[in-house]
């Protein structure tokens, strides 16, 4: 079989963070003058980022039912470009985590829409994990006017539909006026540095990229980058789209 030269595998799924917004401090659980708020959840809750098993998940979303992140493609390079793993293979599929603690944090970044993921450790499925020596900072992008109108539209439309009193309150309290304001903009990571993983693959294209780096002298172990775009984040459920790309190059 042919060196790779290039491993990537792309992601997608739903994600659940509290995020305490202006001016409520970052730390936050509990809604002063910001525009998420609790509604009741352990304090635990707050500011996780979580991509699988949403915690006290709201009745509500937007766009489609929870979906948690795992993997939805895999490409190698041998020489040719960049192409599909060919057949099935036991990476595809598997749950994507960013760590049991990561949060958004300004004070760790720079400052509101430059947050830091801190507590940032990558692992997908028990067979790869890969930790960080920067935490990798977002970037938020322009609002998207026309987004930020079809989610007033459609927010309205699923709050009218549910039950009496279940959050109603909510709405008259904030309203998809604000609630829109993340909606239509996108935060990304691009390009951060990962340190090379630790993978335990016993079959498959993960157990052809460890014997890649194998392969490769100490501390060459190849340039492994994460791209990920957060996205549609729905102030009401505190739930909203996320997926991204890892790619080594060897």
């Amino acid at each position: 079989m042919a060196a790779i030269k290039v491993f990537q595998f792309g992601f997608f799924g739903s994600f659940q963070c509290r995020l305490a917004t202006d001016p409520d401090p970052t730390g936050a659980f509990q809604r002063v003058g910001g525009w998420t708020y609790d509604l009741g959840e352990p304090a635990g809750f707050d500011r996780i980022i979580r991509l699988s098993s949403p915690k006290n998940l709201r009745t509500g979303l937007v766009d489609h039912p929870w979906a948690d992140t795992n993997v939805i493609g895999i490409q190698t390079d041998t020489g040719t470009g960049l192409k599909p793993v060919a057949g099935p293979d036991p990476f595809m599929g598997q749950m994507v985590s960013f760590g049991t603690n990561v949060k958004f944090d300004s004070a760790a970044g720079r400052g509101a829409s430059r947050e830091a993921l801190i507590n940032f450790e990558l692992s997908v499925g028990p067979v790869f994990k890969a930790t960080v020596s920067t935490w990798p900072q977002i970037t938020t992008t322009a609002p998207n006017v026309s987004e930020q109108a079809n989610y007033i539209a459609k927010k309205k439309g699923v709050l009218a539909g549910l039950p009496a009193g279940d959050r109603k309150n909510s709405y008259a309290t904030t309203g998809p006026d604000v609630w829109q304001a993340f909606y239509g903009m996108m935060g990304t990571v691009d390009d951060a540095k990962l340190d090379p993983p630790t993978i335990t693959a016993s079959s498959g294209c993960l157990k052809d990229v460890a014997t890649r780096m194998a392969s490769k002298p100490p501390g060459t172990k190849g340039k492994w980058v994460i791209h990920i775009d957060f996205y549609h984040f729905d102030g009401d459920t505190l739930c909203g789209d996320c997926n991204g790309w890892v790619t080594a190059q060897f």
